[in-house]
């Protein structure tokens, strides 16, 4: 019998998802892009997410990943105010379901704190590096390329796990 616990275990995102919620597809748009959530929080699954420090390793570090073979829509660069203002946006339109949503989430997971780690960086004005990363190796290629640049704080967001990248 396939219940719906077993589709959640089969799990893959859809080709262009990353896309789909990308920072820069919204700022190049003009138009309104929520960041992917879950339980409340910001969830960017099966994404790669990591922190740089300077702007011109961040940079070399996206150009390397496309190098590597990740997609132009699969890589994205958030400098510091604008990932700032993506977290307080997000949590000022979500409403009282969110808002009980994320503090549930608080109670039960580490998806609250992930994102105010990042936002802390983001505020201290360090870069973010998000990359779609579906498969493992995917995720190694990612992890390799951003850890030659310095990357910190990189975790891969899986459905109902998160995975230090050190």
């Amino acid at each position: 019998m396939y219940t719906e616990f077993d589709w959640h275990m089969d799990h893959k995102t859809p080709d262009k998802a990353h896309a789909k919620h990308s920072p820069r597809r919204a700022r190049d748009s003009g138009q309104a892009n929520p960041p992917p959530s879950s339980v409340g929080n910001i969830y960017p699954l099966d994404d790669v997410v990591a922190v740089i420090d300077d702007p011109e390793s961040a940079e070399r570090a996206v150009r390397s990943l496309r190098d590597a073979g990740l997609a132009e829509d699969d890589v994205d660069l958030l400098d510091g105010p604008s990932a700032v203002e993506a977290a307080r946006s997000f949590r000022q339109h979500g409403g009282r379901l969110r808002r009980v949503q994320a503090w549930l989430s608080e109670a039960f997971s580490d998806d609250g704190e992930y994102t105010r780690i990042y936002e802390r960086e983001a505020e201290r004005g360090h870069y973010l590096v998000i990359a779609h990363a579906p498969r493992p190796e995917v995720v190694e290629t990612v992890r390799q390329v951003l850890h030659a640049y310095g990357a910190h704080s990189m975790r891969h967001f899986e459905l109902l796990t998160v995975t230090d990248l050190w």
